[in-house]
Formats: structure tokens, C-alpha cells, sequence
């Protein structure tokens, strides 16, 4: 379906119309697509396939599949990570990526049109990771204790499991999940996962 709307886009490029129609039916691909997947990693979790890699190279592959969201959006993603691109962990790989795009893609929906979104590294406690932070509107705090419940969500459109996959994910590996409002604007989510020496 997808590939069918971007032909047509292509296609029909000229037709001021049809390319607003194109763009429409492709962010609801997009969203059936990440809605979907959601709902089967939520349902039928499986096991983790752990290999060693670089935590830089899981990141940025995550950041290449999410380049397009963010130009979509004018968001400038700035990054700070050299302290962990070269720590190992012992992970899925996959499943990581996983937890990776739903951090970032969660930034994304609070920050909205513009800004800047901060990618940076962090290693403590025998830990490695890395937060995120965006300038979006923060978490009230009636809803923080409830952000990791499958199926709350305090967005329109959302289904409150992309953060509920991530504990799942980081509790399978010996991870955690870290939120915490700023105190200026914005809200950083912190990602650690134990790292060999």
C-alpha cells in the first residue's frame, strides 16, 4: 500500500491535490504500520537473540530510520555520544532498535513543529545508554506514575504501548527506563543497559 502512494506521488507530482492526498495516506501508513507493530510486540513477546555490538552502531541505525520523521517534522536532531559509541552490549539487536525508535518517535510527538532534540550518551553504575531530551510540553505529574501501564496514553492517537514495549524490552536485557520532567521544558528519558568491560 504503501509503495503503491508513493508511485502515484511520483506519479502525479504536478497535482498540488493528489501530492496533499499522497502525503496524508503515507503518515497513516506510517502510523497503522508503528500501531500494528506495537500491538504484536505487546501480545506475542518473544525472547531476546542476544549478540555483542557497539552501542554507537545500534544507534545509529536507529537514528538513519528516523531521519524521515524528522525532517517531516523540522526537527534537528543534535548528538552527544562519544563516551559510548565503543561500550559493547550484549543484546537484541532488533529488539533494542525497537526501543531506540519508540524513544525517539515519542520525543517527536511531544516536541511537535521544530526545536531540537538531544541524543547523548551516558554510562554509570556499570551501566551504558543513552537519554534523550526534548522541548515538548513535559509529563503532568498525575500522569507520570502511569506512563510504563499498557495502554495509557495522553495522546490523541496513541496506544499507550510503545512505552510499555520499551520496560518490557530493557527488563529482559537487565535495563531500565528512566523518565524525569525538565526543569526548564521537556522531558528526558534515560536508557541504560549493562555493559561488558
Amino acid at each position: 500500500m504503501k509503495v503503491s502512494i508513493q508511485l502515484l506521488a511520483q506519479e502525479k507530482v504536478e497535482d498540488g491535490v493528489v501530492s496533499e492526498y499522497c502525503r496524508v495516506l503515507l503518515e497513516e501508513c506510517e502510523r497503522l504500520n508503528r500501531l500494528v507493530s506495537e500491538f504484536l510486540s505487546f501480545a506475542r513477546p518473544k525472547e531476546p537473540v542476544r549478540g555483542r555490538f557497539a552501542l554507537g552502531k545500534l544507534l545509529d541505525e536507529g537514528v538513519t530510520l528516523i531521519q524521515p520523521a524528522l525532517r517531516q517534522h523540522h526537527i534537528d536532531l543534535k548528538q552527544a555520544r562519544n563516551q559510548v559509541d565503543e561500550q559493547e552490549v550484549e543484546v537484541d539487536p532488533d529488539q533494542i532498535k525497537q526501543v531506540i525508535l519508540n524513544i525517539l518517535l515519542n520525543a517527536i510527538d511531544a516536541q511537535g513543529e521544530g526545536g531540537a532534540i538531544l541524543l547523548e550518551g551516558v554510562q554509570k553504575d556499570g551501566f551504558v545508554g543513552f537519554a534523550v531530551r526534548d522541548e515538548g510540553p513535559g509529563i503532568s505529574p498525575d500522569a507520570m506514575p502511569y506512563i510504563f501501564d499498557p495502554f495509557f496514553t495522553t495522546k490523541e492517537k496513541g496506544t499507550g504501548l510503545g512505552l510499555s514495549v520499551v520496560h518490557r524490552i530493557l527488563d529482559q536485557h537487565g535495563g531500565k527506563i528512566i523518565a524525569a520532567n525538565r526543569s526548564e521544558r521537556g522531558v528526558r528519558v534515560e536508557i541504560l543497559l549493562p555493559f561488558n568491560d
